[in-house]
């Protein structure tokens, strides 16, 4: 098993949960960082298992999101084998559901959504595709339950379920096949990392914020509390005893300060407040010359 295009932390949830340390954040947002959170997991999982099952000959791309005839097309992963491409939308559900007409509902009646609306189309377009760069390989589409405690009642048996017991057994017969892939299935690999795009209407998503209203200081990097005592080489967190090394620290903040404001120049004197002023002004430059370039003179110095 090759690994195209790996799996990253969505930006958004970067982003909502640096919020969420440093400003009173929205409820909506909070619950979205949930949701957000969740999904993440059951996709690591779902990676995991790919690892354990899959040794045969076959490229993995993760988190895709094409553009195909005008439409954008969001794929959680995609495993290239010698003959089939296989889409798969990981859902991470826990507890128990019920399918009713092709709709998944609770136990109560409470209507979660149809599972396969979205499945049907992404499979759609992506065959649209492959027909259009001639690729001769069939297109196999699943919804993904992955986490062992979901349970599904009246789930058709031809519908594309893979339920949480049935995952082994999916993968099995997968790396069962034992073909060589070629130059076209690379190459066909290549040509869907390069048109992979990155969405660019999360920032719609995101409260508005801005540099001065947020909470200045050193976070946790385990729990976001701002309970941090600093030493000269480890630092550890007094809320949940999280400790490591007083640079890295550091480091993820300014990360932090230019996930957050990627148009501002990184200054000693801006990260030094951004860190609330608890950091040696020698060490921050010290940070930022041994891991980003300097540039510019006197006053304009800064680092990219």
């Amino acid at each position: 098993m090759e690994t195209v295009k790996a799996r990253t932390q969505p930006e958004l949830l970067k982003i909502l949960k640096i919020l969420d340390k440093r400003m009173a954040l929205p409820v909506k947002h909070k619950q979205h960082i949930l949701s957000m959170e969740k999904g993440y997991e059951g996709e690591k999982l779902f990676d995991s298992l790919l690892e354990t099952y899959l040794e045969a000959e076959v490229l993995v791309l993760n988190d895709l999101l094409l553009k195909v005839n005008d439409q954008s097309a969001q794929i959680d992963s995609l495993v290239i084998t010698p003959e089939t491409v296989y889409l798969y939308e990981i859902k991470n559900y826990r507890g128990d559901y019920q399918m009713k007409d092709r709709q998944l509902l609770t136990l109560s009646g409470k209507e979660i959504g149809n599972p396969l609306t979205q499945l049907t189309r992404t499979t759609s377009l992506l065959r649209q595709l492959f027909h259009q760069w001639h690729a001769d390989l069939a297109v196999e589409g699943a919804v993904l339950y992955v986490n062992p405690t979901f349970t599904l009642y009246h789930a058709s048996p031809k519908d594309p379920l893979i339920l949480p017991t049935q995952i082994s057994r999916h993968l099995k017969k997968l790396d069962s096949q034992r073909v060589a892939l070629n130059r076209n299935h690379r190459y066909l690999a290549d040509r869907l990392l390069s048109k992979h795009r990155t969405d660019a209407n999360f920032h719609q998503l995101i409260p508005q914020y801005d540099y001065q209203s947020l909470r200045k200081g050193i976070t946790c990097l385990a729990c976001g509390s701002f309970d941090i005592q600093l030493k000269q080489r480890m630092s550890y967190c007094e809320k949940c005893e999280y400790s490591c090394s007083t640079d890295d620290m550091i480091l993820e903040q300014i990360k932090e300060f230019k996930l957050l404001f990627p148009q501002e120049k990184v200054t000693v004197k801006k990260i030094n407040d951004w860190c609330g002023s608890s950091v040696t002004r020698r060490r921050i430059p010290r940070i930022l010359g041994q891991y980003y370039s300097k540039t510019g003179l006197s006053t304009g110095t800064h680092y990219v």
